[in-house]
């Protein structure tokens, strides 16, 4: 599969402008968790994670693993922002760092399968 039929893999930094300021594009994901919490979205450079715990630091850097259909993805990530989003409900955004090619295989399996998950809500009629 061509990088052209993968545009959430794809960098960006060719130096132009772009609508939200982004380098990758994300995949929301449905049913993705990993060791912080539930994987809210995911890029080639990183993910957003929802977690009930405060998450580390901005600029802590751990190793976490990603819970997919091949097994568990760990990587190294920094904890770029970090944000209380109610009781017992915080946000992080979390960056890839140094991924190998076999990691960057691994989440682009991870985002190809989560990008068409799809849930069934309950219908609530008034």
């Amino acid at each position: 599969m061509t990088d052209d039929q993968r545009p959430y893999l794809r960098d960006t930094s060719d130096g132009l402008p772009r609508a939200n300021g982004r380098r990758y594009g994300r995949v929301l994901c449905q049913d993705v968790r990993c060791t912080l919490g539930t994987v809210l979205d995911v890029s080639a450079g990183g993910m957003r994670v929802r977690s009930r715990r405060k998450p580390p630091d901005p600029g802590s850097t751990l190793l976490v693993g990603l819970r997919s259909l091949d097994g568990e993805i760990v990587v190294e990530c920094t904890v770029k922002w970090a944000r209380s989003r109610g009781l017992l409900s915080h946000e992080a955004g979390l960056q890839f760092v140094d991924t190998t090619p076999a990691i960057r295989k691994a989440l682009a399996g991870l985002a190809r399968a989560a990008a068409y998950n799809e849930t069934i809500a309950k219908r609530v009629w008034e």
